[in-house]
C-alpha cells in the first residue's frame, strides 16, 4: 500500500473545542495494535475464494479507498466458514504484553478507552472475550450473511466515510468535545487521517512512517 499522504478530509472539524478540563481519551486500533499480528489479513490470505491475490493487485491498481477495499473482502469469504474463521482467529490472535496493565491503569485515572477498528468484529470480539476484555468498548463492522458470501455493516450509529469506512476522527473529535485530549494509538492506513486529528499518536509499522513525514 501507498505510504502517501491522503487526500484532504472533506468532513468539517469542530469549529469549536472546550478547555481540557478531564483525563485524555485513548482511541485503539485493533488489527497490528492490540493484536501482535494483523488478524484480518491473515483470514483474507486463509480464508477467500481463490484468486484473491490478483483481483487484490487489480484492486489497490484502482486506488480504491479502504472502506472499497473492506466491503470488497467480505465478498471474498463464505458465509458457512464463520465457525472456522473464528477458531483460526482465536489460534493466531494474541494480544500484545502489557494491554492489560494500560487498560488497568487507565481505569484508575479515569482515562477513556475504546478500539476502533477496520477489521472484522466476530475476531475482535472472540479475541477480547477469551482475554477476559470482554468490558473494553470496540467499534468494528461486523459480517453479515448476503447469501454465500458476506457484507459489511457497521454498528447503529457509527459515522462513517467513503474513504475509510469507520471514521475514527469522530472518536478522537467526540473525546476533545468532552473536554479531553485525544490520543491516538495506531499502526497503519486505516489511521492516517485520525493521526491528522490527535493530540498525540502512539505510532509503529507505516503510521509511524507516516507521521514521521
Amino acid at each position: 500500500m501507498t505510504r502517501e499522504r491522503l487526500p484532504p478530509d472533506p468532513r468539517p472539524r469542530p469549529d469549536v473545542r472546550p478547555p481540557v478540563t478531564a483525563p485524555p481519551g485513548l482511541v485503539l486500533d485493533f488489527d497490528g495494535t492490540v493484536t501482535q499480528l494483523d488478524i484480518g489479513e491473515h483470514v483474507i490470505r486463509h480464508f477467500a475464494a481463490p484468486g484473491w491475490e490478483e483481483d487484490l493487485r487489480q484492486h489497490m491498481r484502482r486506488e480504491w479507498p479502504i472502506a472499497g477495499l473492506q466491503q470488497w473482502e467480505a465478498g471474498l469469504l463464505s458465509s458457512d466458514r464463520l465457525d472456522e474463521m473464528v477458531a483460526f482467529a482465536l489460534d493466531i490472535g494474541r494480544v500484545r504484553p502489557g494491554l492489560k496493565k494500560l487498560l488497568d491503569y487507565a481505569a484508575a485515572n479515569g482515562i477513556s478507552v475504546e478500539v476502533a477498528s477496520a477489521g472484522f468484529e466476530f475476531y475482535v470480539t472472540a479475541i477480547l472475550e477469551r482475554d477476559g476484555l470482554q468490558d473494553l468498548p470496540a467499534l468494528v463492522p461486523r459480517l453479515e450473511p448476503d447469501g454465500a458470501v458476506f457484507r459489511l455493516e457497521y454498528p447503529t450509529g457509527a459515522v462513517t466515510c467513503e474513504r475509510i469506512g469507520l471514521c475514527k476522527c469522530e472518536r478522537l473529535w467526540r473525546l476533545q468535545q468532552e473536554g479531553r485530549r485525544a490520543f491516538l494509538v495506531g499502526d497503519g492506513m486505516s489511521d492516517y487521517c485520525a493521526a491528522d486529528q490527535a493530540d498525540m499518536v502512539f505510532a509503529r509499522a507505516s503510521l509511524a512512517r507516516y507521521c514521521e513525514e
